[in-house]
């Protein structure tokens, strides 16, 4: 059985930054992280707290793979 670490139930990648990248704008979220860090920072930070609640989640499962490769190419 295989499956992957999605941020939301219908989207997500499973790298912090892919999310990002895809909700804000991969300009946007690049220039942010010079601007203002401590917004980025939280940003993330929220997307960590998704990710590993969602986890958390699969206590249990009978996983053979969970993937993590893939992302956004700028």
């Amino acid at each position: 059985m295989r499956s992957h670490i999605a941020c939301f139930d219908v989207f997500g990648q499973p790298g912090i930054w892919q999310n990002p990248y895809c909700l804000y704008g991969t300009k946007r979220i690049i220039l942010a992280s010079f601007d203002d860090t401590e917004w980025v920072h939280e940003f993330l930070h929220i997307l960590f707290r998704r990710k590993r609640t969602y986890i958390q989640s699969m206590a249990g499962a009978k996983l053979d793979v969970v993937e993590l490769g893939g992302g956004s190419t700028v």
